[in-house]
């Protein structure tokens, strides 16, 4: 059998290549390059990283100083409270000038706020200003109201219905007992009249002598019909006087409701008149807390409208909150508890450090800020703006700046696969 062999025609370069052994070198390179990409590979199953949503942030307060606003110009015609003392909410600091008295305000507010019955006195002659026709009908409804109670016109007219009605009531008593009498008189005449009456049948007696028994058996029972129908006229009067007295009664009580109704609405009219002035004329505290004068330190000073005339500072510790608006692309990634950086503008981070703190709560649904559609998410700052570098930032009412939600971390292999399983979901 002849043998079969088959030729390889290779140029000389090939040849060289084929025939000589690798060097150590280039083995030893080959063998790195495999190890290092094994090593790369295999650390990117291990190296995680999160995502960064960045967002911008708000930061204010829950108790911001109180700033106290001229709501109109005017000259400053009290000041009643010393700045720099601690004051409570509702203090009045000071009044703008009006043709009222504020002594005079002090007493109309106190008596007003206190008022309760009739015992209430209201001072008639008070100088308010303004306030001074919602004042005067309010005295006029209160004057009204304890004359109608002082002269009690219905009380006095049931109390002599009532006595009228008891005296009829004695009067039915008697004829009562009248009436027993009569009775027993109409019985003994009726007899007697049957007995004449039959004796005169039988010739035993004259014609004057029936006629005398006849008369005296009328004469009675006229009687006793008299007093029946005084017993009943007395009941018909009684039933009247108790009508009479229950339509006193609630006669009487809707005059005082309506009375009561007008004094309530002219109360009602002057405290709405008086919430109305204070806020033109008063500076009143909003807040408990210590008292600064800004610009304005005496009175006779004017001022000008839209003013900050005087702050109030208040005595709780600050509670200081902040909002992140985050984009609707990726907010689903976000959960409290997660952690977040906070640059803040006018503080570089590099040379103050960032604020850390922690997701607190996600809006349930996007809101609506100018075109775009966002997600609110809330934080708190319970050690106030103190950064990473140790350094405590003043907080100052209201500020901005950046902040960088940490989401929950991937390793880079995962990230790697991310898009080759979009491209095999959609394609196969």
């Amino acid at each position: 059998m002849s043998e079969e062999r088959d030729y390889e025609i290779r140029s000389d370069e090939v040849n060289d290549i084929l025939s000589k052994t690798p060097s150590w070198m280039v083995r030893t390179g080959s063998l790195m390059m495999v190890a290092v990409l094994s090593l790369i590979v295999v650390g990117s199953a291990f190296f995680s990283y999160p995502d960064i949503i960045s967002a911008p942030v708000i930061i204010t307060s829950a108790n911001l100083p109180a700033n106290l606003i001229a709501k109109r110009s005017g000259r400053i015609q009290s000041i009643v409270a010393v700045d720099g003392t601690c004051i409570e909410k509702g203090v009045v600091i000071a009044m703008l000038e009006n043709p009222a008295s504020y002594r005079d305000y002090l007493k109309a507010k106190e008596i007003c706020s206190q008022w309760s019955d009739s015992t209430t006195l209201l001072t008639e002659k008070l100088l308010l200003g303004d306030l001074q026709d919602p004042y005067n009908q309010l005295v006029k409804a209160f004057k009204e109201y304890r004359e109608f109670l002082s002269i009690d016109y219905h009380r006095r007219m049931i109390g002599s219905v009532k006595r009228e009605t008891e005296a009829k009531r004695g009067q039915i008593k008697s004829s009562q007992r009248r009436e027993i009498t009569a009775m027993e008189q109409f019985e003994i005449a009726e007899s007697t009249f049957k007995r004449e009456s039959t004796l005169y049948q039988q010739r035993a007696i004259s014609l004057q002598e029936y006629e005398k028994s006849r008369s005296a058996f009328l004469s009675v029972k006229q009687l006793l019909e008299g007093i029946r129908d005084e017993v009943g006229r007395n009941r018909i009067e009684v039933i009247k006087g108790e009508q009479t007295i229950l339509n006193l009664e609630m006669e009487r009580e809707e005059l005082l409701n309506a009375h009561l109704r007008a004094v309530e609405s002219s109360l009602s009219t002057f405290m709405s008149r008086l919430s109305e002035w204070e806020q033109t004329h008063l500076f009143i505290s909003p807040v408990d807390g210590m008292l600064t004068f800004t610009r304005y330190w005496q009175e006779n000073q004017n001022v000008t409208a839209g003013d900050v005339v005087f702050t109030v500072i208040p005595l709780e510790e600050k509670r200081i909150t902040g909002k992140l608006y985050i984009p609707t692309s990726g907010a689903g990634k976000v959960k409290p508890g997660q952690k977040i950086n906070i640059k803040l503008d006018g503080y570089p981070f590099m040379e103050y450090g960032m604020v850390e703190v922690h997701v607190k709560s996600v809006s349930l649904l996007p809101a609506s800020i100018g075109s775009e559609r966002v997600y609110i998410v809330e934080t708190e700052f319970p050690d106030g703006l103190r950064t990473n570098y140790a350094v405590d930032i003043d907080f100052a009412g209201e500020m901005h700046g950046t902040g960088e939600i940490i989401t929950e971390r991937a390793s880079l292999l995962r990230r790697v696969f991310y898009p080759v399983k979009h491209i095999m979901n959609n394609n196969f």
